[in-house]
């Protein structure tokens, strides 16, 4: 008889807890739960200019890398961006890794890291581009490309030279050089005749020099009508 009652006592407990869980789950009580915080992602390394991802794109990444990650003194910021250079970028910014080494202050917030990183390693805008590139154009290489078609060579010297923002009698003097010699000769004459005026706009200098071309080389003249 103690056996029997003793399960029905125990019938009785199971059937509290149950109600009580019952209750709890729709009374609006809530139960406190841990929550694994979740990791920053890692942003990617840096080694230079030959690196697939570009300079800016990296520094975009570090800075939200520092958001999700809660940095946001400056020398944290570089310290961690130093950790993350490999290569040619990080023997360029060995002076700044020596700084922190040592425990002295690394020089720059990150507004200047990312300055020099971007200065360095950015792409070049089309006004660089343009300032090197033009060079093929002067001296030796610009009266072969010139033999070859002045058109074409006329046609890239103006593009390149209005890009590269170069000052106007530059470009004079370095189209005055590579002119071909029937042209060259024609403005030495045409500089004989009263009332003539030789251009000093070097675009317009360009543009009498391509009218006098056609007629004194019409066998470099490229079309066909059929």
């Amino acid at each position: 008889m103690a056996l029997v009652n003793r399960i029905d006592q125990l019938e009785q407990l199971v059937q509290q807890l149950q109600q009580q869980l019952q209750g709890a789950g729709t009374s609006g009580t809530t139960t406190n739960t841990f929550v694994v915080p979740q990791k920053a992602t890692e942003p990617p390394k840096f080694s230079g200019p030959r690196d697939s991802i570009p300079a800016k794109e990296w520094i975009q990444k570090m800075g939200m890398y520092f958001g999700d990650a809660k940095i946001t003194g400056d020398e944290d910021k570089v310290c961690q961006a130093l950790l993350r250079l490999t290569g040619e970028a990080y023997q360029y910014m060995s002076l700044v890794v020596d700084k922190i080494a040592t425990g002295q202050p690394s020089g720059h917030t990150w507004v200047t890291f990312a300055e020099v990183i971007n200065k360095v390693y950015g792409k070049k805008t089309d006004k660089e581009i343009a300032e090197k590139e033009i060079e093929g154009y002067y001296g030796d290489e610009g009266k072969k490309k010139v033999k070859e078609d002045f058109f074409n060579w006329a046609q890239k010297y103006r593009t390149l030279g209005r890009l590269a923002e170069i000052d106007g009698s530059t470009l004079l003097t370095q189209l005055k050089k590579v002119m071909p010699e029937k042209v060259r000769d024609t403005f030495a004459t045409m500089e004989l005749v009263p009332g003539f005026t030789m251009p000093t706009d070097w675009e317009v200098y360009l543009d009498t020099a391509l009218d006098m071309y056609k007629p004194l080389y019409p066998e470099k003249l490229k079309g066909k009508i059929f």
